[in-house]
C-alpha cells in the first residue's frame, strides 16, 4: 500500500524503493490505496522523501485523484513540476477551477507551472472553450474527446484505449495528453484530410 512505501522510503533513508509496485502490461506502475488503519503513517514530512525514492526508478510520477486542499495535497502539489487542472464542460466543473486557480495563486504556483485540460470535450456542448477560457481568464491548454464506449470498454477490462483502438481520436487524445505532461511533442497528425477537416481540432 501507498503508507507501506512511504514508511519503507524513510526507513532507507536514501536511494529507490526495494519494493516492485504493481505494473500494467503497458509498464505502468500503480501504488495501491492505503487503508484507513494505515493513514496516520503517511505524514506531510515523510512525502519528499517518498516521491524522490519513486523518481529513481520511475522518471514520471502521477498523482491521480487530489479532490481538495488538505495539508496531504498541498505538500504533494508543492513538489510537483506540473499541476494539470481537469475539467469539464458545466458551470458547476468550471466554478470549481475557477476557485482552484486562485487557491493556485495564493499558494504561489506560477501559471507555468498549471495545465487546464478540458476531459470529454464536445463543440456541440452549451459551455464553449471560449466560455471557459473567458471564465477562469486563462487559455485551454489541451482537450480529450468524449468517447464513453470506448472508454467505458477500457476501464471494464483494465487496457489502454490505444489497445483496444489506437486510431480513435480519443487514443490519440491521452497519447498526446502524455506527451504534453511528459514535455514531448504531439505524435504527428497522419489522418486523411477530410478526417482532419471535420473531426475535432
Amino acid at each position: 500500500t501507498l503508507a507501506g512505501l512511504v514508511l519503507e522510503a524513510e526507513r532507507l533513508g536514501e536511494g529507490p524503493l526495494e519494493t516492485q509496485l504493481d505494473a500494467h502490461s503497458s509498464g505502468i506502475a500503480v501504488a495501491a490505496q492505503t487503508r484507513i488503519e494505515e493513514l496516520g503513517e503517511i505524514t506531510t514530512q515523510r512525502l519528499p522523501r517518498f516521491f524522490e525514492a519513486l523518481g529513481h526508478r520511475h522518471p514520471y510520477i502521477i498523482v491521480d485523484g487530489l479532490r481538495d486542499f488538505n495539508d496531504h495535497a498541498v505538500a504533494t502539489m508543492d513538489l510537483a513540476h506540473l499541476l494539470v487542472l481537469v475539467v469539464t464542460q458545466d458551470a458547476p466543473a468550471v466554478r470549481a477551477a475557477a476557485r482552484s486557480l486562485r487557491i493556485f495563486r495564493r499558494l504561489g504556483y506560477p501559471p507555468e507551472r498549471i495545465r487546464l485540460v478540458i476531459n470529454r470535450y464536445s463543440a456541440k456542448a452549451p459551455i464553449s472553450l471560449d466560455n471557459v477560457k473567458a471564465a477562469l481568464a486563462r487559455p485551454v491548454d489541451f482537450t480529450v474527446g468524449n468517447d464513453f464506449p470506448l472508454i467505458e470498454q477500457a476501464v471494464n477490462h483494465g487496457h489502454m484505449t490505444s489497445k483496444l483502438d489506437a486510431d480513435a481520436p480519443v487514443s490519440r487524445d491521452l497519447r498526446n495528453l502524455g506527451r504534453m505532461i511528459a514535455g514531448l511533442p504531439a505524435e504527428p497528425d497522419t489522418r486523411g484530410f477530410f478526417a482532419r477537416l471535420f473531426g475535432r481540432s
